[in-house]
């Protein structure tokens, strides 16, 4: 396995995440839930214990007519 490819040491992932606050709520999302489900694990392996997955992402949200959608 490359290095590149490794997962982060949990000091690592604290440098990565330095800037969101451990103890806020934080929701991972992504696509499908799929790609979130990985920063879930590493957020929780910083430290973090309010980190939650929208396991249906956008895919979910946006099969509802009614949910806000943000265009730009």
């Amino acid at each position: 396995m490359s290095r590149e490819a490794a997962w982060k040491t949990p000091d690592q992932l604290k440098e990565h995440f330095q800037d969101l606050d451990k103890y806020d709520q934080v929701i991972s999302y992504c696509g499908s839930g799929v790609t979130a489900a990985v920063n879930v694990l590493a957020m929780e392996e910083a430290g973090f214990d309010h980190v939650r997955l929208y396991a249906g992402s956008w895919s979910d949200w946006a099969s509802y007519p009614d949910l806000p959608i943000e265009k730009s």
